[in-house]
């Protein structure tokens, strides 16, 4: 049995599927005995439940979540600049009435 997957490029997700449900149910156990018996790149991986495999969008699979991280905190920046500027605008103009 493979207990450990090296990869050069991994961004945190694996999506596994089983042909039979007690394939399934096997792996879950071993998971729920043991949480590092499976481990990619040397790091133990979390087991969650997934979505239908047509509800995910596999495209933004390759951003990693610090690349995802990085994002949101820039368009949080952006957004509180835009905010910051209306109220000045606001304010600015309500004094100059």
């Amino acid at each position: 049995m493979i207990t450990e997957i090296k990869l050069t490029h991994f961004t945190g997700r694996a999506f596994v599927s089983f042909e039979y449900e007690h394939y399934k149910k096997y792996f879950l156990r071993r998971y729920q005995e043991n949480k590092n018996f499976l481990k990619i790149s040397g790091k133990s991986i979390k087991i969650d439940y997934s979505n239908e495999p047509e509800d995910v969008s596999w495209e933004n699979m390759i951003i990693s979540d610090v690349e995802r991280n990085k994002k949101v905190v820039y368009s949080w920046v952006v957004v509180t600049m835009l905010l910051i500027l209306s109220f000045a605008a606001f304010f600015g103009l309500q004094v100059w009435s």
